[in-house]
């Protein structure tokens, strides 16, 4: 099965001449596999934070990229929110700041809908496959195209891999693997310094740096915490990733 799409009405009320197209590209979403795209959304132009575009001059087709929890996990669902012109306000030049900012409200209006859309289509069809694992032993490089300030690179050691292997629920792999895309999608950090995220019960600690020659970003991570665990286990994570 490939991703949940959840129509906004101004997208379902798109003018006619544009409309086959629309209904093609859900099909084609429908049937893409998640697992193939882990860092992307096939079809869509990326605009950070978990914000895309496409074309359809003159008008432009934005959407976000959730995460609906389902059944102890998280399932991928593209929420069509808006087909506007490409110069209009509700566009918001593509900035996914104001994006966020404009359809904030709507989306969060709309949580209850997405949520059980999510369930009817599950209950036909079984769940989309979760993102396949980072390759702990080499580079993992994230597809699609990045600006330069973005992590091009993803390093992380052996000791962070046997954490990530004692995560034994699900839900703590989905949060972890979501803090890793919100850490590819930030710009701005501090280079050279501790970073740490956190989010319900997993705490990931990291670093960026630049490779100066080539102009890459790379991101070592440096230790998982989960809360769940003992607290002398915790403990132990934290200082083994502050070494």
């Amino acid at each position: 099965m490939g991703y949940v799409v959840y129509e906004m009405p101004s997208v379902a009320e798109a003018p006619p001449q544009y409309r086959r197209r629309l209904i093609e590209l859900i099909e084609n979403l429908k049937e893409a596999d998640p697992a193939n795209s882990p860092s992307y959304l096939p079809y869509f132009e990326a605009l950070g934070n978990c914000w895309f575009k496409r074309r359809h001059d003159p008008y432009r087709l934005v959407a976000k990229l959730e995460t609906v929890p389902y059944s102890g996990g998280y399932v991928p669902c593209v929420v069509l929110v808006a087909f506007v012109p490409r110069d209009s306000n509700q566009y918001c030049n593509g900035d996914p700041a104001r994006l966020e900012k404009y359809y904030g409200s709507l989306l969060e209006a709309h949580a209850p809908q997405i949520q059980k859309h999510v369930e009817q289509e599950l209950r036909r069809k079984p769940p989309p496959p979760a993102p396949p694992d980072p390759d702990y032993h080499l580079l993992s490089l994230l597809r699609g195209l990045r600006p330069q300030e973005r992590a091009d690179a993803f390093f992380i050691p052996p000791h962070v891999r046997l954490s990530y292997e004692l995560l034994r629920l699900e839900t703590q792999r989905a949060t972890f693997y979501k803090l890793l895309c919100g850490i590819w999608e930030t710009t701005g950090e501090e280079r050279e310094q501790l970073l740490q995220r956190a989010e319900n019960s997993i705490k990931v600690i990291y670093v960026r740096l630049r490779e100066p020659e080539l102009n890459l970003q790379h991101v070592f991570l440096l230790g998982i915490v989960c809360f769940d665990w003992p607290s002398e286990q915790c403990q132990s994570a934290e200082t083994e990733a502050r070494r």
